[in-house]
This record gives structure tokens, sequence and C-alpha cells, in this order.
């Protein structure tokens, strides 16, 4: 269970620097949808640095960033999701992730705003 509550909406992601406003006043761990074809994905972040390996055309990926969790459509993957730092977050007030290895696939943020 997760006592915070998010914004609904999403967010497509492209290789740069993005900033994203959490307009909320906790940190909110967003969830990360991709639909290959990607290279290796690295996202940098406020707290860390966190890297998914290459996305073939036509595979989808749901990671849960509060955990680390991968989801393939509704089937648990085992995590290749590798980094330092924590999961991948924006904090309360806002932050910067900087994306690089995205493809001609989409990468798409939800959940990123939170409050307590």
């Amino acid at each position: 269970d997760d006592p915070l509550l998010y914004n609904t909406g999403s967010r497509d992601l492209s290789n740069g620097t993005t900033t994203l406003i959490n307009r909320g006043d906790a940190d909110a761990w967003p969830t990360l949808h991709l639909h290959g074809p990607h290279d290796a994905i690295t996202v940098t972040h406020p707290d860390g640095v966190y890297t998914y390996p290459a996305l073939p055309a036509t595979h989808y990926r749901t990671i849960d960033c509060r955990n680390g969790v991968v989801w393939g459509g509704a089937t648990r993957m085992t995590s290749t999701w590798t980094g330092s730092g924590v999961w991948p977050r924006v904090p309360a007030g806002g932050g910067e992730w900087t994306i690089t290895g995205l493809g001609a696939g989409v990468a798409r943020l939800s959940r990123w705003e939170a409050w307590s």
C-alpha cells in the first residue's frame, strides 16, 4: 500500500534533460512505461543514476520506481534495472531527470507529483 496521493497525468519523455515539477509536498516515485525499441536507457535524477537494458521492438515494460519492480504486461519480470543511489524519484518541489538511450519507441512517465 502507498499512502501518497498522486497526479493522474502522464508525460512523454525524450533524450536529454527534463524538468519535472512536483507541486506536491512529498517525494514522488513515478512509474516509467517503456515500449521498445530502445537502447540501454540511463536515468540520472537528483539522488542517483539508474540503467535499464535495451528493449527490442514490440516489448513493453513498466517500471515502478518505488521499489524497482519491473512488469512485462501482467507478468513480474526479473529486474535488470540497476544503478546507484535511491530509485529514480522526483523530490517535492521538482527536479531534473537526464535520460539517454531512448530510441524510436515510447517512454512515458506517470505519477510524478505526490501529496502526503
